[in-house]
């Protein structure tokens, strides 16, 4: 996706919509939601690429987590701004998560109320 719109529209969408099934209008103008949370331009890039479609954005805390770190961020300010706790700011950042891949590789099995985000 951010290849398509840009690192910073990306995370902007995660952070607005992260968690949710978004719907991408096949026409965007300035007032649309999408334009005011992403922008215009990235919001007209998305549009041509998925215009039409509901998409599910995940939360990629990770993600969201090297952008802010990136930023020059502190660990305080990502862990209050991804509602994580301090301790697991440093996993985040360095990849040490326990996804159901994690879980596997281990040998474990994940709990049945957990989901993946990109299945």
């Amino acid at each position: 996706m951010s290849d398509v719109i840009g690192a910073d529209a990306t995370l902007c969408l995660v952070r607005e919509f992260g968690g949710t099934r978004l719907r991408i209008p096949q026409e965007v103008n300035q007032s649309s939601e999408l334009a005011i949370s992403i922008g215009l331009d990235a919001a007209r890039a998305a549009s041509a690429a998925w215009g039409g479609d509901r998409l599910r954005i995940p939360l990629v805390r990770w993600w969201q987590a090297r952008c802010l770190h990136a930023d020059g961020k502190t660990t305080r300010e990502i862990a209050l701004a991804l509602r994580v706790t301090e301790t697991s700011v440093p996993d985040l950042l360095h990849g040490r998560r326990h996804s159901r891949d994690t879980l596997h590789q281990r040998g474990e099995q994940p709990r049945p109320t957990q989901l993946t985000l990109f299945d």
